[in-house]
């Protein structure tokens, strides 16, 4: 994360004095000038006295025993126990120092303790115990360190955690007792780390689980989450046991998806993985709250439509609204498909083979507002008969078909006509996302959209073998963000 919230601080809290005769402040590291205290009103809650300190040691600084938040910016030196006993204090925040090591029960005297930041202080060693005598610490951040490795316990004297961040470190693997003894964490920050190994992560109650840009994370197993991120990580195997309603998973290798809960699922963003059209067939079965389904960038060759092997089961997709299958390999559509949902009002089939688009293809959906067709091999198009069935329209992409000059002007002025916006921008070939296969991590090359597409055909074919040991890398160039 790139910044460590403090609402109760920026919102309740109003300065009202500065002063620096008071300041408790002494020896040739910490100078008046380089220390402020602030003295204020807190509406409801009574006074809150607030220290913003910059010291290159922390052997100089003296601080008055009824301070409630201490901000402390570049220590360059010192040991943590130097600290006073604060019993009152319940944020500490310590920021851009040299701290490197956090030794046994390093904040014991600070009992009262509710927020803890150590953001940006190059620390890389932690003691087993470091947080014991902290039962109230509900937020903490270990963000921006040199961290490598979790001690076993390393949390479990936190029983009220809620928010953890420990991303951008060096972690490499996740134990499954990590976290087991904080029933009560909701939010998990772990970006930015190079996890190879994630042992289960069994926390039941997360609203957000951030894992993006955790290379080379190959296979993931989890609980619950309301919103899991899992951008950038090289996941091929995601298994959820329990329920998600937001996975977005963006730029993976994934091929194989279990989700136990699926009616849970709200929102799913898989762009730029290896999803082929029969694995989707299981994949989105049952997940009738749907709402916006991204499948861009993968390797579909015809839309998932129900199979007479899950009679026992109805594919139906009611709820869904966003529907984004661009950069695919598909060239004919089917109505039947449980991806034309009566809600859908949103379609982008732009950048694959289609090459007639028929109306009946729409004959389910209701309100179709926004179509994006550009960048196919489209010649028939019958858009006086889709204009009739879908009166909502009110966006068209057509550009870079098959149609004649003449007849692009012709549906363009009917669309505008009708007072549907014709979207012609720039009808040069632009930069799609792709990936391609190579030994090496940077190798880089440039691929047209159908290029892209028989690159990724041909990865599918390659043995499982070969995805296992890494002799193949999945290295994504660019993309839309």
């Amino acid at each position: 994360m790139d910044s460590f919230p403090y609402l109760l601080l920026v919102a309740a809290v109003a300065v009202v004095g500065t002063t620096d005769s008071e300041l408790p402040c002494e020896g040739s590291n910490c100078t008046s000038t380089e220390m402020t205290t602030y003295y204020g009103e807190q509406i409801g809650f009574g006074r809150m006295d607030i220290i913003r300190a910059s010291c290159s040691h922390l052997r100089g600084l003296k601080v008055p025993p009824n301070v409630e938040i201490l901000m402390i910016n570049n220590c360059t030196s010192g040991d943590l126990h130097n600290l006073p006993s604060l019993p009152k204090l319940s944020m500490l925040r310590i920021r851009n120092g040299n701290i490197s090591e956090l030794r046994d029960e390093q904040f014991a005297v600070m009992t009262g303790l509710g927020t803890l930041e150590l953001r940006n202080n190059s620390i890389f060693r932690v003691s087993v115990e470091a947080f014991k005598g902290l039962p109230h610490v509900w937020r903490f951040g270990l963000h921006d360190n040199n961290l490598t490795i979790l001690p076993d316990g390393l949390f479990h004297s936190l029983p009220e955690l809620v928010d953890l961040d420990l991303s951008h470190n060096k972690i490499a693997t996740l134990d499954f007792e990590t976290f087991s003894k904080n029933p009560k964490m909701k939010l998990l920050w772990l970006r930015d780390n190079p996890l190879t190994m994630v042992l289960a992560i069994p926390l039941k109650q997360l609203i957000r689980l951030d894992l993006a840009n955790c290379r080379p994370l190959e296979e993931l197993q989890m609980h619950s989450a309301e919103t899991l991120i899992l951008t950038n990580s090289g996941v091929r195997k995601l298994d959820v046991v329990g329920s998600v309603s937001k996975l977005y998973a963006r730029k993976n290798r994934l091929r194989y998806l279990q989700l136990d809960d699926k009616m849970s699922i709200i929102e799913l963003t898989l762009h730029d993985n290896m999803m082929q059209t029969k694995e989707l067939n299981k994949i989105l079965l049952g997940m009738w709250r749907l709402q916006r389904l991204d499948l861009s960038c993968n390797l579909m060759n015809e839309l998932p439509v129900p199979n007479s092997g899950n009679s026992d089961e109805v594919f139906f997709l009611p709820n869904l609204k966003f529907v984004n299958l661009s950069s695919n390999m598909l060239e004919y559509l089917h109505g039947d498909s449980p991806l034309m949902s009566p809600a859908l009002n949103y379609l982008d089939l732009s950048h694959n083979r289609i090459r007639i688009l028929d109306p009946h293809i729409f004959k389910m959906v209701n309100n179709l507002q926004y179509l994006h067709i550009e960048w196919n091999q489209i010649r028939d198009f019958r858009y006086d008969s889709l204009y009739k069935q879908q009166r909502g329209l009110k966006l068209v992409t057509l550009f870079n078909n098959l149609f004649s000059n003449g007849t692009y002007v012709t549906i363009t002025k009917f669309f505008m006509n009708a007072g549907v916006h014709v979207n012609e921008s720039n009808q040069d070939q632009p930069e799609v996302s792709y990936t391609t296969v190579s030994s090496m991590d940077n190798y880089e090359l440039s691929l047209p959209d159908e290029g892209l597409m028989e690159v990724k055909a041909q990865l599918t074919e390659t043995s499982e073998q070969n995805l296992r040991n890494g002799s193949l890398m999945i290295h994504h160039i660019k993309g839309p963000k």
